[in-house]
């Protein structure tokens, strides 16, 4: 059990690894671990964050991998590295032994839910 120290620590980076490449296996984009929070401990560098300039100049994803998750707790962290940046803020948790949640802002996941429901339309 990883709840305290160098296991926690292990699992969380494990968690935006398998994240990054969730992202990258989905999108085709390559995504990786941001290692600079940890380098240089620059709050303002995400957990996981895509090779792509552009895309990373828009997004800011948060990993949080703990026994009970603070869903708020996480946002919370996104917005503030965020900081003033017109970055979209992504936070992606997990419980033990739960499957992993997406949370967003609904002001931001309002245009991409219409977009979907478009592109479902166009399908039929």
């Amino acid at each position: 059990m990883a709840s305290r120290g160098r296991g926690a620590r292990q699992k969380g980076f494990q968690f935006e690894r398998d994240v990054a490449k969730a992202f990258t296996n989905t999108t085709g984009i390559e995504f990786k671990r941001g290692l600079g929070q940890t380098r240089g401990g620059g709050a303002d560098v995400p957990d996981v964050l895509p090779e792509d300039d552009a895309l990373s100049a828009r997004i800011h994803i948060e990993c949080k991998r703990q026994k009970v998750c603070s869903i708020k707790g996480a946002m919370k962290q996104a917005e503030e590295d965020i900081g003033s940046d017109p970055k979209l803020p992504i936070v992606v948790t997990k419980d033990d032994r739960k499957d992993a949640l997406v949370t967003m802002k609904l002001d931001d996941f309002l245009p991409m839910f219409n977009a979907w429901l478009q592109a479902q339309e166009r399908e039929q």
